[in-house]
């Protein structure tokens, strides 16, 4: 039995062959050369065999094309993630900043009109901003940031850029604690602008509701009017704006008509305010 290593040996033995086979080699070779040099079939053969083999080789590349396509394809969405999510923090700042302009920018408006509204004042005024509200559903009060050191009086009137808020019923050294025209501890001397009838404007501690107080029935007061300060308790200035009549009610069993005003003043919007002081009979500032 012939082994593995001696039929290697057998196969690397000298062959009486083996030398004629090398020549015929050598003449094949150099017969293929001179029918390539003068001839045009062995490019026609070479075209044949590469349209054989072109197939063979896609087919051999795509495994790694696909690798690595696929991981282009993980990256590229992985990158488009990060770009997304880094897109959404940046419109989210954004929404942020453009809210906060537009705050600034309505604070702004709102801050002209009342420097405009003040033009139209003779008493000295103050410019207060709004530190607190009064959680209390039954207190209508604020606190501002000007008190006793920037001049503040118990007594002054407050107004933003529509008519009167309330007055000043506490100070402290850098604030002051306002009471709102609808807290029902509240009460106001007023005139009808266009008749100057005089009554008490009162609230009941409803939001944008006041009464007139003793109005009679037979009293030349219409939906529509204009109510403004009296002057006559000598806190608010003559001619501020209180609001404008909402509803008479003359069909009661009372001697006086229930008229409800429909305040002018943003009571609980408005931000930045005014703080005046009416003047006394001697010219001295109350």
């Amino acid at each position: 039995m012939v082994t593995f290593s001696q039929q290697n040996k057998l196969l690397f033995l000298p062959s009486p062959l083996y030398g004629l086979r090398i020549g015929c080699l050598l003449v094949l070779a150099v017969a293929l050369m001179l029918v390539d040099t003068y001839t045009q079939h062995p490019a026609k053969w070479r075209e044949s065999l590469a349209t054989l083999v072109t197939p063979v080789l896609h087919l051999a590349k795509w495994p790694s094309e696909l690798v690595g396509w696929t991981a282009h394809s993980l990256a590229t969405q992985q990158q488009l993630k990060a770009d997304n999510a880094a897109l959404k923090s940046k419109l989210l700042l954004m929404d942020a900043k453009l809210q906060r302009l537009l705050s600034i920018e309505k604070e702004n408006s709102d801050l002209r009109a009342l420097l405009q509204s003040s033009k139209r004042f003779t008493e000295e005024t103050l410019v207060a901003q709004l530190l607190a509200e009064n959680p209390s559903p039954f207190v209508h009060q604020i606190s501002l940031n000007q008190g006793l050191i920037e001049g503040v009086d118990l007594g002054q009137a407050v107004l933003d850029a529509k008519g009167v808020m309330g007055q000043v019923i506490a100070t402290s050294k850098h604030s002051s604690d306002v009471l709102l025209l609808t807290d029902s501890r509240s009460a106001i001397p007023i005139q009808n602008q266009r008749n100057a009838l005089r009554a008490i404007a009162v609230g009941d501690g409803t939001d944008d509701v006041l009464w007139l107080q003793h109005v009679p029935k037979n009293s030349d007061i219409k939906v529509g009017d204009l109510i403004v300060t009296s002057g006559l308790a000598q806190r608010f200035p003559a001619g501020y704006p209180i609001g404008e009549v909402a509803l008479v009610n003359t069909s009661t069993g009372d001697l006086f008509a229930n008229v409800q005003v429909k305040p002018a003043a943003r009571l609980r919007r408005s931000r930045q305010l005014l703080i005046v002081r009416a003047k006394t009979s001697n010219g001295m500032k109350s």
